[in-house]
């Protein structure tokens, strides 16, 4: 059983979870039971470090399934013994949570409850008790709706999910009533599988990401900034080797983020990601896994700090047993190597001015929160009123450094420009005045410094007055 039921989605990324008295996880298996437990969705409650994920645990012998929730009060390093709060006869499976007020969650899953499969839904007002709603109306005359993925966008909550038949579509719905009831227009996207979605806010553009295939899998993209019309084309994800499970999500400055599970014909799955900033032209893809162990279903959420995610996924011990490993702090690097920082006067006289101008822009795959550092000689004063920033703010440190603090967002130029005054007229010829910069990322320094030689003493003539 390599791949479970991939039909309807079931490949396992559920978060496996240890006890509260666990030690602290910051990479590996969160949970070395014996469960056959995945498929999860992630959610952080408010602004606070509780996680909450719910989970589908399956029975080996004919996969049908329970829904479990367990909870985090730490950021996700320790995890509470997963309790059901969805579980009779059905077959229950592929939750999709969603937090859309202040004390207003709600839960979507796959259900067979009615005869066949049919989407359900359950609501709570803390995020950990929770209580069966029933089905959802979606405008269909018969069963077939499943894998659910739901989303706050433009006030509304907005679902993907896939439509069973020959072949099988994917199809988008909006409710205004936090999930109550759903326009029934069937608003079809593509034909494929697996449908996952996100919402950029500042130009209302939705991305769609998906896979088509039966056993080697293709995943693909598509964008619209209406949610009625998805006649734009679709644009390749990962078609290169056999590829499941997509899952975008939106960085801090609005690029997105899509993790996924890739294989060649020799190997096992193994995570990677990609990043786009318009959804249709995508990086290079970047391997967080690369030991060909099978992995499976990586979900992605965003942490406190721009350009750091936890990630989980799935990882098969057995073909009935999955542990998840969680990833608690991974880490899209910035690339800063453009940065520059130049002076107008390599060789100076002693009471001029040196203007020093800083400039880089983040070429990298995401969003990083960027700090700089200015060092200045401290035979100089600094000019306060020659210095400005073209995002952010410079403070100043007495005696002769700055600091400057903001966030690194993707293709965005970033230049600093400071004055000093070099007020020692008596310096000698042949000395050295350096600044230096260092600018801190996520996971990396970028040192630079600059330099200027004096030309001597600077000497001041009084015109002769005499008889």
């Amino acid at each position: 059983m390599v791949r479970l039921m991939r039909w309807f989605g079931i490949v396992l990324a559920g978060l496996l979870i240890s006890s509260l008295d666990a030690q602290p996880l910051a990479h590996g298996p969160i949970y070395a039971g014996e469960e056959l437990d995945y498929q999860p969705s992630i959610m952080r409650l408010g602004n606070s470090n509780q996680l909450v994920i719910v989970f589908e645990r399956l029975n080996p012998t004919n996969l049908s399934g329970d829904l479990l929730l367990s909870s985090s009060n730490d950021n996700g390093a320790t995890w509470s013994i997963p309790q059901p709060i969805i579980a009779t006869n059905s077959n229950e499976r592929h939750p999709a949570l969603v937090q859309h007020g202040a004390q207003a969650y709600s839960l979507f899953y796959l259900s067979n409850a009615t005869g066949g499969f049919r989407i359900h839904r359950a609501t709570s007002s803390d995020g950990l008790t929770w209580a069966a709603q029933g089905p959802l109306e979606l405008g269909w005359a018969s069963a077939g709706e499943i894998n659910p993925t739901v989303i706050v966008a433009d006030g509304k909550l907005t679902m993907t999910y896939q439509r069973l038949g020959s072949p099988s579509t994917i199809h988008i719905a909006q409710s205004s009533d936090n999930g109550a009831t759903w326009d029934t227009q069937r608003t079809q996207i593509a034909q494929g599988q697996l449908p996952r979605l996100a919402w950029r806010a500042e130009d209302n553009q939705y991305l769609v990401a998906y896979q088509i295939g039966s056993t080697m899998l293709k995943m693909y993209s598509k964008t619209s900034s209406d949610v009625y019309n998805w006649s734009n084309q679709a644009h390749p994800l990962s078609i290169e080797a056999n590829s499941h499970d997509a899952m975008p999500l939106v960085l801090e400055d609005g690029t997105f983020f899509v993790s996924y599970v890739k294989a060649s014909a020799a190997t096992g799955f193994d995570v990677m990601y990609r990043t786009s900033s318009d959804g249709q032209t995508w990086s290079p893809e970047v391997a967080v896994t690369n030991e060909h162990a099978g992995d499976v279903e990586p979900h992605g959420l965003l942490t406190e700090q721009a350009g750091r995610l936890l990630l989980a996924w799935g990882r098969p011990v057995s073909g009935s047993d999955y542990n998840i490993w969680l990833e608690r702090d991974l880490v899209i690097p910035a690339d800063l190597s453009n940065a520059q920082l130049s002076v107008d006067q390599t060789n100076f006289d002693p009471g001029t001015s040196l203007n020093y101008t800083l400039q880089f822009t983040n070429t990298g795959l995401a969003p990083n929160t960027g700090q700089l550092t200015i060092t200045l000689p401290t035979v100089c004063c600094p000019d306060l009123a020659g210095q400005s920033a073209s995002h952010g703010t410079l403070i100043y440190h007495s005696p002769n450094q700055y600091i400057w603090k903001h966030l690194l967002a993707v293709g965005e130029p970033i230049s600093i420009n400071l004055r000093l005054n070099v007020a020692d007229l008596s310096m000698a010829s042949g000395s050295v005045l350096t600044t230096s910069v260092i600018i801190q990322t996520n996971d990396q320094q970028w040192p630079l410094s600059v330099s200027s030689i004096a030309n001597g003493e600077q000497r001041i003539y009084l015109p002769f007055v005499g008889h």
